[in-house]
């Protein structure tokens, strides 16, 4: 993997970290199901000027329900019931290892032995960062977030099937799937909160970043990575989302990791090293 490369996908890693502040923040003005509508309804915006993908319907259909309606639909939910957000960030990334194994049973990716040391590192230093925020946190936002982690999943195996098409054209044509169940659903469910809706610039602020930078401008970026290389090269990088997403949370939110998050932190970048910087040190080595 190039270093270019690696420094994009970084960067991508970094904008949802700080995603899961801002979706906070947005959860304090909207009901999560309108508020993840509105994300969508935003990101629909670009195909008046964007042709629609050469993918079939029903692969679009996949797409739109794992990604918008899924993912994210099951993360608002999760925040909004008590999950708190740099907890949700470690959750989230179950969808490496669910990704990895998805990858390997429909996509037939085997998984290299540096691949399942870096799963089963990875996976060690997330349960140390999350274990000590579970017990402030609900058993139905973690579970509705876990949700969120699988779909993820299943997109990202679905855009790696859909071959080498052009992914910003994709996340925006599927944007048109998520809104309508998504407020029919707000519509049933939500509708006292109707009343307190208010909008100013930090909302719209908030929403814009959801939808034009965390989601067209990241997943088109992330989409692209999936097509260059293995799913099993690209997915660990999102084990960095919740390194910068605890982060952000000690930052903006004043929730301040413990030694604990920082020994698991510690060793996600650990888990990153085994797959990505030994290789290349092993290359020079042989090279000199």
């Amino acid at each position: 993997m190039r270093l270019r490369d690696i420094l994009i996908l970084v960067s991508v890693a970094f904008a949802w970290g700080f995603n899961f502040v801002v979706i906070k923040w947005s959860l304090l003005q909207f009901p999560p199901l309108l508020l993840t509508a509105m994300r969508f309804i935003v990101c629909a915006v670009p195909a008046f000027f964007v042709p629609r993908p050469k993918i079939s319907g029903g692969r679009l259909l996949v797409i739109g329900v794992s990604l918008g309606i899924g993912v994210f639909g099951f993360l608002y939910l999760g925040i909004y019931f008590g999950l708190n957000p740099g907890i949700a960030s470690v959750v989230m990334q179950s969808q490496v290892f669910f990704t990895l194994i998805l990858s390997s049973f429909v996509l037939g990716e085997a998984l290299s032995s540096q691949s399942m040391a870096t799963v089963g590192l990875g996976s060690l230093g997330l349960c140390i960062i999350a274990l000590p925020g579970f017990t402030n946190s609900t058993g139905t936002g973690l579970i509705l977030t876990i949700c969120g982690a699988l779909c993820w999943a299943v997109a990202n195996v679905a855009i790696r099937k859909a071959g080498g098409v052009k992914m910003f054209n994709v996340l925006v044509w599927m944007s048109f799937i998520p809104p309508v169940p998504l407020l029919l659903l707000s519509a049933m469910v939500e509708r006292p909160a109707f009343a307190e809706l208010h909008f100013d610039m930090a909302g719209v602020g908030a929403i814009l970043y959801t939808s034009l930078i965390s989601t067209l401008l990241c997943y088109a970026v992330w989409g692209a990575q999936l097509h260059r290389y293995p799913v099993a090269k690209v997915a660990p990088f999102a084990l960095l989302v919740p390194v910068f997403g605890l982060a952000s949370a000690a930052i903006f939110l004043e929730q301040y990791p413990n030694l604990i998050q920082v020994i698991g932190t510690m060793l996600i970048l650990t888990a990153l090293s085994l797959d990505l910087v030994l290789p290349k040190i092993r290359q020079l080595l042989i090279t000199n």
